[in-house]
């Protein structure tokens, strides 16, 4: 999951996990804008379809 979210340009805002259970949670920030994306050298994933709506969450 590291890799897709830094590969999609998403900042890790908060880390934190259980001392316990070993259980993580991560708190993710997508970019403000989607111009970030035209900057990958990887173009992997690919980008959203022209009609697809690139904000639309998962």
């Amino acid at each position: 999951m590291s890799k897709l979210t830094a590969s999609i340009g998403w900042n890790i805002l908060a880390h934190k996990t259980d001392d316990v259970s070993d259980i993580g949670v991560r708190i993710y920030q997508k970019p403000e804008s989607n111009e970030i994306y035209a900057l990958r050298r990887k173009k992997v994933p690919p980008m959203c379809k022209e009609n697809e709506n690139p904000d639309a969450t998962w």
